[in-house]
């Protein structure tokens, strides 16, 4: 079955190399839309006189984890994504979620950037991270609340019930014993 280029687009292989007809492969991978889009150029050159290129992303990929409502990778079709975008994909963050502290790790080449988020600031679409690139896992923390509603509430709940029973069955058994 033949594809239609113009409506699925050209994929990358796991490499990050392109196979364009004619030109052959590229390795596109690690490099920016505007950088692609002049070897491509650079390639049309001895086909046409002046040969102008578009590429665009269709589509890519990112991951979120932590305390969302559905963690996950997911496919993002719009090349402008934002955070939000994503926490909305991942049905939205929990009550324990940390909105000061989201972490974005961002692959740039061999190396990983971390990025932090925070969502409560008053200029978020101005901070670093706030649009997505291809491949970034977002990891949101939990607050401090939620371990202490989790482990340390029980534990004190446990522990008070317990001595208040001791001290209960005490008083009873040295009730009983002075009649």
């Amino acid at each position: 079955i033949a594809l239609d280029r113009l409506q699925t687009g050209f994929v990358l292989d796991t490499d990050g190399y392109l196979e364009l007809p004619y030109i052959g492969n590229l390795k596109f991978g690690g490099h920016t839309i505007a950088e692609c889009e002049k070897m491509v150029v650079e390639k049309l050159t001895g086909y046409f006189e002046t040969p102008v290129v578009r590429i665009q992303l269709l589509s890519f990929h990112v991951t979120i984890l932590g305390e969302v409502g559905n963690e996950g990778r997911y496919t993002i079709y719009d090349p402008n994504a934002t955070i939000v975008d994503a926490i909305t994909f991942a049905d939205n963050l929990t009550d324990y979620a940390d909105r000061s502290k989201i972490k974005i790790i961002r692959k740039e080449g061999l190396t990983a950037q971390i990025i932090y988020i925070n969502l409560l600031r008053e200029d978020l679409l101005g901070q670093p991270g706030y649009y997505l690139q291809p491949d970034d896992i977002i990891l949101v923390a939990p607050l401090k609340a939620r371990q202490t509603k989790k482990y340390t509430l029980p534990t004190y709940t446990t522990t008070i019930s317990l001595i208040t029973s001791s001290i209960t069955f005490f008083l009873l058994i040295f009730t009983l014993s002075t009649r």
